[in-house]
């Protein structure tokens, strides 16, 4: 008797939690802002291999931000610059994380910039020891920070290796 209470009151808790409109939601979102030469970059990562999380780093200065592996908040304050895949780091503790060699070209980097949003996609690693690196663009992780997150007065941009920054529109989030 006092289970099928409990059932009864997890189910009311539901139905009550999925009627709170969207809009009382979004008041809880974390507001991103940005310091003054910062870009905001959001990415996600997965692999079916034992990765942890990817290593970007900043081609010439300070500046790095790893990307765990499905990773629920994919959004980062970094300052500006131009950045690149440095390192995997696996799961397993007793492995060696994999150092990818420098850029030594600017078209090898990802062009993050100040007072924007980049999307640079959703990477998926898989199939070691060919390390077969496919990124996709198709909006699931800017859909994702959209439901976390809000960003007054920013503009979003789809960055990808070797090219420069294109505008796209915010989607929907989902």
């Amino acid at each position: 008797m006092k289970t099928r209470r409990s059932i009864y009151a997890a189910l009311l808790a539901t139905a009550a939690l999925s009627a709170i409109p969207t809009a009382a939601l979004a008041r809880h979102k974390k507001i991103q802002t940005l310091k003054n030469g910062e870009g905001l970059v959001v990415v996600s990562l997965n692999s079916n291999l034992q990765l942890g999380a990817i290593e970007f780093r900043r081609l010439n200065g300070d500046g790095e931000f790893e990307v765990g592996n499905f990773i629920s908040a994919p959004v980062f304050n970094v300052p500006a610059g131009r950045y690149y895949p440095a390192k995997l780091r696996w799961a397993a503790e007793n492995v060696a994380p994999t150092a990818v060699p420098k850029p030594t070209d600017l078209i090898e980097t990802i062009d993050v910039r100040a007072g924007v949003v980049s999307y640079i996609g959703e990477w998926h690693i898989d199939n070691y020891p060919g390390m077969d690196l496919k990124v996709t663009f198709d909006g699931a992780t800017v859909r994702r920070a959209l439901v976390l997150y809000t960003f007054p007065g920013l503009d979003l941009y789809t960055v990808r290796v070797g090219v420069a920054p294109e505008p796209l529109v915010w989607p929907t989030a989902q």
